[in-house]
């Protein structure tokens, strides 16, 4: 199986105390111990300096595989300068825009150094640009205009390399929450929790019902942002009978449809039926509070594994018309 790998990052004792957070350790233990529970090489750290986060970066990126999936997760400060965003380390206050690039991590050198080591994909969540809970809740200006003298608040949007998954807790050039209603993690890292550890969902997915579930609980306040290049599904965790149905023959390097000869192609296993599989997501959905719609339930909208086109009550007609024109 694919290797996959993760770096949580997490910063609360900012200085002055007016800007220190609550939030972030958590985030970033919790978020580290779900990615593990899926099979993740997950290494948190929390509260470190330039110097330390600087090294701990630079060892994780070293360390990854290729055609691994990798996840990268930052919880705290965030500030934008001249179109670039950064990461605000633990001794990262006070920057401005003589010494940004020297006192805090820039997102779009740290994604191409991963995406140097060939992963299969890099996802990249930043829960950052937050607010202080205790002062203004959505919009700290007066503060952050202060201790960060020049540069801009909130992110900006960014054009990511192939095979990317970018998820902003907020939109650009906004701020986000710093907590939730359980009174650990942040908003959207509270949501996140509650989804990421559910099975054979494309992690694009998994990150469209938190960020409808943020959006939500904050009456729009706070509209999470996704930017991806990667235009294949990524399953962060699956189950057995999906794992072994995919690993053998989704993700084997010659596929069936490529055979030369008919004889050479192996039937799929009969215990993967395709009524096992609709009931099973049946009951996946309802676990996890998602309505299966209309399609769900139509026999048509499920291919079999059987079979690699489905038949329609409308090709004759269709067939028909070409013969016509």
């Amino acid at each position: 199986m694919l290797a996959k790998q993760a770096l949580t990052i997490g910063i609360n004792a900012y200085v002055p105390a007016n800007m220190a957070l609550e939030s972030c350790i958590h985030d970033a233990k919790d978020v580290s111990n779900a990615l593990a529970l899926l099979g993740f090489q997950a290494y948190c750290v929390t509260d470190v300096s330039f110097k330390s986060m600087n090294s701990v970066i630079y060892q994780f990126v070293d360390a990854i595989q290729p055609d691994s999936i990798v996840v990268f997760y930052f919880s705290g400060h965030g500030v934008q300068y001249d179109g670039k965003n950064y990461l605000i380390p633990k001794n990262g206050l006070g920057t401005w825009t003589g010494n940004v690039t020297s006192r805090t991590i820039d997102v779009q050198q740290l994604i191409y150094s991963m995406h140097a080591k060939q992963p299969r994909v890099v996802i990249c969540i930043l829960d950052c640009c937050r607010t202080n809970p205790s002062t203004e809740r959505w919009n700290a200006n007066s503060i952050y205009r202060t201790i960060f003298g020049g540069t801009k608040l909130g992110f900006a949007s960014m054009q990511v390399p192939p095979s990317t998954i970018i998820a902003y807790a907020c939109a650009a050039d906004a701020m986000a929450s710093s907590m939730s209603r359980n009174g650990r993690n942040s908003l959207y890292t509270y949501h996140l929790l509650r989804r990421i550890k559910i099975p054979n969902i494309d992690i694009k997915t998994i990150l469209k019902f938190v960020g409808i579930d943020v959006q939500n609980e904050s009456d729009y306040n706070q509209i999470p942002f996704q930017y991806s290049s990667c235009n294949e599904t990524i399953y962060l965790g699956m189950n057995a009978p999906y794992k072994r149905l995919i690993s053998r023959y989704l993700m084997q390097k010659r596929p069936i449809i490529q055979s030369r000869h008919r004889r050479q192609s192996k039937p799929l296993p009969t215990q993967y039926s395709t009524s096992q599989l609709k009931h099973f997501n049946k009951q996946l959905y309802s676990q996890y509070g998602m309505l299966m719609n209309h399609h769900h339930s139509l026999p048509k909208y499920h291919p079999s594994p059987y079979k690699t086109r489905v038949s329609s009550q409308y090709d004759h007609r269709f067939l028909q018309n070409v013969r016509h024109h």
